[in-house]
């Protein structure tokens, strides 16, 4: 007779995963968190966004696995959906916008550079204010 009480005997059947999360706006890190590869990306900020000063409740925000490079906005996606593996960085971004250091700028042709001040600027689409009717 097994005298496991049902939660340990889920808590045995299920792999942990313990991971680093890091806030990629301001570089606050919370080391060794653990999870169960079903936890969905809610249920890190519900237990861990104030610890790596994320605003939970910000629209748009952006899961990165820093080893594969792997991005999500979806919170309904899960650790294991990011193959995220013991070791590895999440990456927590809530600053879904870029802060330029002009609001507004000209890029020539074929140039691609513009100082980011703040957010990340890893993956953004931008339009000319012409093409904006």
């Amino acid at each position: 007779m097994n005298n496991n009480t049902v939660d340990q005997a889920l808590d045995n059947a299920e792999t942990t995963v313990t991971i680093d999360l890091v806030n990629t706006a301001s570089g606050a890190i919370y080391p060794q968190a653990s999870f169960y590869e079903s936890n969905t990306m809610a249920d890190v900020l519900g237990e861990y966004a104030m610890d790596i000063g994320v605003d939970a409740g910000r629209a748009k925000l952006i899961f990165t696995n820093k080893r594969t490079g792997v991005s999500t906005s979806q919170r309904t996606d899960t650790i294991k959906s990011l193959d995220l593996h013991d070791g590895d960085t999440l990456g927590v971004c809530d600053d879904g916008d870029v802060l330029f250091d002009d609001n507004y700028f000209d890029l020539n042709a074929g140039e691609k550079r513009v100082r980011i001040l703040r957010g990340e600027g890893t993956k953004f689409r931008a339009r000319s204010v012409y093409d904006i009717r």
